[in-house]
């Protein structure tokens, strides 16, 4: 099983600063923890935690335990020195590792949070993992790309074979990752207009002919003409 890099902070929002880009950026992280009561008794785990923006944030806002786990050691190092900088290394700790082989013991965790990257990998494996090492009561936070049309007859794009646009997944499947994974209280809310808007800042950066996809840049015209793509939060609950 081909194991994909991190978040979308180096995916295909990658850029000369690869922490620059996410959906909805720290807003959309805020809304999204608004489902749960976050404290400083709380233990946090996020997958795929990138540049550890969102561990940071957690860490410094709510004084809550965060271990951040990412499979790319150049997200690590930058994650170390992130937390370093704001004086949270005691709050913060951090793991190179896959979110398909979570390194930690069962019922460990109040909250996973995982944004931008939950099709990255084998999602149902991944579900699983997550539903392992949450304790009971715990909630799974998810923001992620859907696909929500393709016509392109089930063609690809080698330039965007490890975008996260390539293998973006239907909402409902996504869903149904959570609730085989034993996850209760699914909850969906559609943030499309984040993706776009953020499209239309990368398109201006770095403009329609090389937008970055992949292994390679590439003019994008008709990946997007046969694809269509929203952006949703989800959370759910481990009975």
């Amino acid at each position: 099983m081909t194991q994909y890099t991190t978040s979308c902070d180096s995916c295909f929002l990658a850029s000369d600063s690869p922490c620059s880009f996410r959906p909805g950026g720290l807003e959309l992280t805020k809304r999204l923890l608004q489902a749960v009561d976050l404290d400083e008794t709380s233990r946090v785990l996020d997958i795929a935690c990138g540049c550890g923006t969102t561990a940071v944030f957690i860490a410094e806002q709510y004084r809550s335990s965060v271990v951040g786990i990412d499979i790319s050691p150049t997200m690590i190092h930058s994650s170390k020195n992130n937390a370093e900088a704001k004086g949270l290394s005691r709050k913060i700790s951090l793991v190179t590792g896959s979110a398909e082989h979570l390194p930690f013991p069962g019922d460990t965790f109040d909250i996973v949070i995982n944004e931008c990257s939950f099709t990255l990998a084998d999602s149902r494996r991944t579900a699983g993992e997550m539903a392992r090492v949450l304790k009971h009561g715990g909630k799974v936070l998810i923001s992620n790309v859907f696909l929500r049309e393709d016509t392109s007859g089930g063609e690809s794009d080698t330039s965007f074979s490890i975008s996260c646009l390539a293998i973006a997944k239907p909402l409902a499947e996504q869903v149904s990752c959570l609730t085989e994974s034993g996850f209760r209280d699914i909850y969906t809310e559609d943030h499309s207009r984040v993706l776009k808007e953020m499209a239309l800042r990368l398109i201006m950066q770095k403009g329609l002919k090389k937008f970055p996809g992949g292994s390679r840049a590439a003019s994008p015209a008709q990946f997007f003409k046969t694809r269509k793509y929203g952006y949703s939060i989800i959370t759910g609950t481990k009975p």
